[in-house]
């Protein structure tokens, strides 16, 4: 049997993850900060939940070496990149220097290591489309760590790492906090047909676009992508939708006109923000065979249920 640890499990993508290797037969061993979210009901004979902080760096690599995992899989640390501005040191510590530690103790002990990066180290830019190869420029605390990190794994794989790194585009599910737009939008229409709400939803730029998944396809993909040559791999839609597009999507279906509940706040507009970037993801396609599954317009109205 096969043993995987991963790292963040009670977040969208870390339990999606867990859930998927306990479907393939795997022994899991998840680890959460403080928030158990996703994964405190998930009762398997073959899971366990570890709760860990990654500040501690000497308790990482002894904890990989206890377990003796075939694949060790890291989405853990700060994965808001505001939340990276109000706390640069400790984004530092757990994005940076205790990602490094286990890239040390799976590179020496020949474990497979996989990497979750984000298109964030491409930094504040617009109307482009993005590949591995695309010039970065960071632009946050969140975004340096994680390039720094992606910089790292690169001449890792060079010495002979089992190291797999995905630069993943937004993407998102019903398991997305209420801190991200999209989830955010979803949860008013919740409440909105649930009669629990009589407030307007306040949001900023409606204009801007992204490139949105959905987040069990991605997560099907990281998987693929550990199953195979160690790789840097783009994973996005290369297609992106406006806060209007997400908007009409999220309401039109239950009967609502979102210009009715909508209400722009100059305030959370974000001055200078990266906007209408778009992934290549024709590299997963043709080294692992992954390509997004899911509809945009049918993971937003799931969102909304």
């Amino acid at each position: 049997m096969k043993t995987a640890i991963v790292i963040g499990a009670s977040g969208m993508d870390g339990s999606l993850m867990c859930e998927l290797l306990l479907s393939k037969g795997y022994m899991v061993h998840g680890t959460y900060a403080s928030n158990k979210r996703w994964v405190d009901n998930l009762f398997h004979p073959n899971f366990t939940l570890h709760k860990f902080d990654l500040s501690n760096k000497d308790s990482i690599a002894q904890f990989v070496i206890n377990k003796q995992p075939t694949e060790v899989y890291n989405f853990g640390g700060v994965t808001f990149s505001p939340d990276s501005e109000r706390l640069p040191e400790y984004t530092k510590v757990v994005n940076h220097s205790a990602v490094f530690k286990l890239m040390e103790v799976c590179f020496y002990t020949n474990r497979k290591f996989f990497q979750a990066s984000s298109s964030e180290v491409f930094g504040n830019i617009k109307d482009q489309q993005l590949n591995e190869n695309s010039p970065r420029n960071p632009h946050t605390p969140y975004a340096e760590a994680k390039n720094e990190v992606d910089k790292m794994m690169r001449y890792m794989r060079e010495q002979g790492g089992k190291f797999y790194t995905a630069i993943s585009f937004n993407h998102e599910c019903e398991r997305r906090g209420l801190h991200f737009l999209p989830a955010k939008i979803c949860n008013y229409v919740k409440q909105l047909r649930n009669g629990a709400t009589s407030e307007l939803l306040k949001l900023g730029a409606l204009t801007s676009r992204r490139d949105w998944g959905y987040a069990p396809d991605f997560v099907q993909g990281f998987y693929d992508q550990v199953q195979g040559e160690p790789s840097e791999l783009i994973f996005a839609t290369g297609v992106t939708y406006s806060v209007e597009d997400l908007l009409e999507k999220a309401f039109a279906p239950h009967g609502y006109d979102w210009k009715k509940y909508v209400l722009t706040d100059s305030q959370l507009v974000r001055l200078g923000e990266r906007n209408n970037i778009w992934g290549d993801y024709s590299k997963a396609k043709e080294t692992i065979g992954w390509q997004p599954t899911t509809k945009f317009d049918d993971f937003i109205y799931k969102m909304t249920l």
